[in-house]
């Protein structure tokens, strides 16, 4: 697996999207063969996941072509209602998608004493990182 950007879904059509809760990761495939995982590897003292899924569900981007994707990140707004992980640095990064039908924003929330990152990780799991 490699970074990319997030942009890198723009133009593909996605095939089939798996999120799992348990683990804070959702992975995109997309008819062109491709697969991308998105994911924070947590560290010691921080909290990142993913929130919720603002504008619907996931699965209403299967059999859509991506017209964009692009993230923001806002360090002002206050932490989700009922979290306790509330530390030195807070950030929300949002990963909108836009397909000619449907907008979605992975709201993904972070937290930390701020020595950590509280990115979120975007790989295409096709490319093999060098070394």
């Amino acid at each position: 697996m490699m970074a990319v950007p997030f942009d890198t879904l723009q133009g593909k059509t996605i095939s089939k999207v798996v999120e799992d809760t348990n683990y804070d990761t959702v992975d995109f495939f997309t008819t062109d063969g491709g697969h991308f995982h998105m994911e924070h590897f947590q560290d010691c003292c921080e909290s990142v996941y993913l929130a919720d899924v603002a504008g619907g569900t996931l699965d209403a981007l299967v059999g859509q072509k991506i017209l964009s994707a692009y993230v923001e990140t806002n360090e002002d707004l206050p932490a989700p209602d009922g979290d306790t992980w509330v530390d030195d640095c807070q950030m929300w990064t949002f990963y909108t998608i836009r397909t000619m039908f449907h907008t979605l924003t992975l709201r993904w929330f972070g937290s930390s004493n701020g020595y950590y990152s509280v990115d979120v990780n975007f790989m295409d799991v096709n490319i093999e990182r060098e070394w």
